[in-house]
């Protein structure tokens, strides 16, 4: 029922056997999409391994029907679903062919501006979802996609949870892997998840752009970072970082979720140091 209205058919898929890279469930390949009036749309093509499970096929699919609803250029969205004649399933997204924002930090220098156009980016994303009151959970530089116009969408929605709206946060154990790094210390503690949680994980975000895509933390495990970060430890200023931007990845990484700065400040603060630095 849910795929009514996404189905494509497989006739319209140009399927190059060229990976772009291995998702969660299969390989992810490049494509085109024909469309009437011979408009061809370059696309990248979710595959899917055997699934052994009908929960594993769910989830896959899970994944790609969320995205239909989502209008945004920094979120990405969903093309269509494919089912082949072997039914498994194809989903069907925009290419972004610069591949993961963390692969172009560390492939390319970039000037101040740059960086910030592509937090900016990442933040006016988050504060979409968060308006339709979803989570994200996994929010850091390698789950973010990027063009070659430099423009930067926002993906992988394998965590992704909806907070009905009589809720301000959602406690839940057992994610599997979990990105620690990346997590609130209310995450670390006690598994709770909001849309504070994702703006903290936006502050590292923030602090892997202007690194051209350091790792967070350096070499500390992740036992480490989370007695770390429950002791009140934050990621240091980056060298070349402006203190106005440091504020801001100070302003999520604030103890008190309550207290933490929202996306809505994120875009209105980035969108004023960039017409500063431009």
């Amino acid at each position: 029922e849910q795929l009514q209205g996404v189905f494509l058919d497989e006739r319209l898929l140009n399927l190059h056997n060229q990976p772009l890279g291995e998702g969660s469930f299969g390989r992810v390949l490049k494509g085109e999409l024909n469309l009437p009036g011979n408009d061809k749309i370059p696309i990248a093509i979710k595959t899917s391994k055997d699934f052994r499970t009908t929960p594993d096929l769910e989830k896959f699919l899970s994944e790609g029907l969320v995205m239909r609803h989502f209008k945004h250029p920094n979120i990405m969205n969903l093309l269509g679903v494919c089912m082949r004649d072997d039914a498994s399933p194809l989903v069907v997204l925009p290419l972004m062919d610069k591949g993961d924002l963390l692969s172009v930090l560390a492939e390319s220098e970039f000037k101040l501006d740059e960086l910030l156009y592509f937090a900016y980016q990442v933040a006016c994303g988050m504060e979409y979802l968060a308006a339709l009151q979803f989570v994200h959970r996994d929010l850091a530089a390698r789950n973010c996609m990027v063009n070659s116009q430099r423009n930067v969408k926002v993906a992988d929605f394998g965590f992704l949870i909806e907070i009905p709206p009589e809720k301000e946060v959602v406690t839940e154990r057992g994610m599997g892997r979990v990105p620690i790094k990346w997590m609130s210390v209310e995450s670390i503690v006690s598994g709770t998840f909001s849309m504070k949680s994702d703006v903290w994980s936006f502050g590292v975000v923030l602090w892997e752009i202007i690194t051209a895509g350091a790792p967070p933390y350096g070499r500390l495990s992740n036992k480490d970072t989370m007695v770390q970060v429950k002791n009140g430890y934050r990621l240091p200023k980056p060298q070349h970082c402006p203190s106005e931007l440091y504020d801001i990845m100070r302003s999520c990484w604030l103890k008190d979720a309550s207290g933490r700065t929202d996306f809505e400040s994120l875009v209105k603060r980035l969108e004023l140091m960039l017409n500063k630095f431009t």
